[in-house]
């Protein structure tokens, strides 16, 4: 789960074996997505967009799985074991080391 002001993301890996779901609440409302999925195509995008990158078409410096963005995703796994320790939502504070 991840929980915003005004809103909350659920999402929930291999629901079914083809299914993932995503639930968005956003100031109280409901979204329940059903995505039919194979493992398989959990990498077919990623690996033309890697591809992309290496053959020029695509900017390294303006790709998703650029390094930098690694350090967010980083301050994202620290406050979720935080919030598990804790027992409790945390917020990520990017000021904080």
């Amino acid at each position: 789960m991840i929980q915003f002001e005004n809103a909350q993301i659920d999402w929930f890996i291999n629901k079914a074996e083809d299914l993932d779901n995503v639930t968005c609440i956003l100031n109280g409302a409901k979204e329940v997505y059903d995505i039919r999925k194979t493992r398989p195509d959990d990498f077919h995008s990623e690996i033309r967009h890697i591809q992309a990158v290496l053959e020029g078409s695509f900017l390294y410096e303006e790709s998703p799985i650029n390094i930098k963005y690694g350090i967010d995703t980083m301050f994202v796994i620290c406050a979720i074991f935080r919030s598990i320790r804790e027992k409790k939502p945390v917020k990520i504070n990017y000021d904080e080391e």
